[in-house]
């Protein structure tokens, strides 16, 4: 999808596949904001010197300047919609030479996404590109709470409660591994789930570790 070769890759992570379709492009919800969660230290504990995958975090950079100048902290965003392939490409290749993200964001991704396979998609790449013990962080904005989905001028809205995402992402995370804290759910990725098609710690010979797919 991203024209990148296993060459380039190698099996440090999974290479994208082709993308579940949505009905309603979430292109538009790209929002010039910080996501909240970037300004809750308490919940987004990131140490000085982390690597942040912003998955869908849109056009601008507000968040990846805020994280830098704030919190230390590098943040890349990975968005199929907002960004070129180039952009998406360089930012896998980073997440490879670190092994894998120190954490991940969606933020309000999962509920601009109406299909469930296509927020599924997200959820999976938040877990395969995390080192095992890192946590991912999945913003929501509820809308009307109504569980009523429609259109809006931007895209889609699920109108959902937090709470409803959680078994999607316990389908992924695996139970015992998701917590809710307000609108904010957050996944550690605790090793690697049966069936669960994320990334095996491998040992390098130097002492360091590697990531490679679960077969």
């Amino acid at each position: 999808l991203l024209g990148i070769s296993p060459e380039d890759l190698g099996e440090t992570i999974p290479l994208p596949g082709p993308e579940p379709s949505q009905r309603i492009s979430s292109k538009d919800t790209s929002i010039k904001q910080i996501a909240a969660v970037f300004k809750k230290p308490e919940i987004f504990d990131l140490k000085e010197g982390s690597v942040n995958l912003d998955i869908g975090g849109g056009r601008f950079d507000l968040g990846t300047d805020y994280l830098r100048n704030e919190r230390g902290v590098e943040n890349l965003v990975f968005d199929r919609f907002n960004r070129s392939p180039e952009h998406n490409e360089e930012v896998l290749n980073r997440i490879r030479e670190t092994g894998g993200a120190d954490s991940a964001t969606a933020a309000n991704i999962l509920n601009v996404i109406e299909e469930p396979e296509a927020r599924k998609r997200v959820i999976q790449q938040s877990y395969d590109y995390t080192r095992e013990g890192g946590k991912v962080f999945f913003q929501v904005y509820e809308g009307s709470g109504t569980g009523v989905g429609r259109g809006t001028t931007k895209g889609w809205q699920n109108n959902k409660k937090t709470s409803e995402y959680l078994p999607e992402i316990e389908g992924i995370f695996g139970e015992g591994n998701v917590q809710r804290k307000g609108n904010i759910i957050i996944a550690i990725k605790e090793g690697v789930l049966e069936g669960g098609g994320g990334m095996l710690p491998k040992k390098r010979a130097t002492g360091g570790s590697v990531m490679e797919r679960n077969p």
